[in-house]
């Protein structure tokens, strides 16, 4: 499976690092100054599998409601979010996704990438997946086909 990374950041200098180091792992990297943009460009391109999002910028919405939007309507779409000024959990973002706090060393990026990439593979990898809204998390599952009748 194709990793592809939608990376959200308003200042143009920190998105084009981020957008760069992502681009070392990822297989296809888009960029959005902020959260509206990046909604437009998420129901554009089907092919985004996370999302890479600060958490403070300009806009209707901040970084944090765009992770919770992205989870509720696109729920495959696995999260990253940074900030300088908060620091979350892992289980304060949306689906346990990842925060990494800034300054960010590209190794954090590349490592949480890598991470967040493997995580979808464990669930599509030779199994039918489902997200399972309650549990906010993806759970394989072995799909059981009925014997079909033998020709007599």
């Amino acid at each position: 499976m194709f990793c592809v990374v939608l990376v959200v950041e308003d200042d143009p200098l920190v998105r084009m690092g981020a957008a760069a180091i992502a681009r070392q792992t990822a297989d296809k990297v888009y960029e959005a100054g902020n959260a509206d943009d990046a909604l437009l460009i998420l129901e554009a391109n089907s092919d985004i599998t996370l999302l890479f999002t600060d958490i403070d910028m300009p806009g209707t919405i901040d970084g944090l409601r765009l992770a919770e939007v992205v989870h509720e309507r696109w729920p495959t779409i696995r999260l990253i979010v940074t900030s300088g000024r908060v620091a979350l959990r892992d289980d304060q973002i949306p689906d346990d996704g990842h925060f990494i706090g800034k300054p960010y060393y590209p190794e954090n990026i590349r490592s949480a990438i890598r991470e967040a990439h493997a995580q979808i593979n464990d669930c599509v990898c030779g199994a039918a997946y489902a997200r399972q809204p309650d549990l906010g998390h993806c759970h394989v599952g072995i799909v059981e086909v009925p014997p079909q009748p033998s020709g007599s």
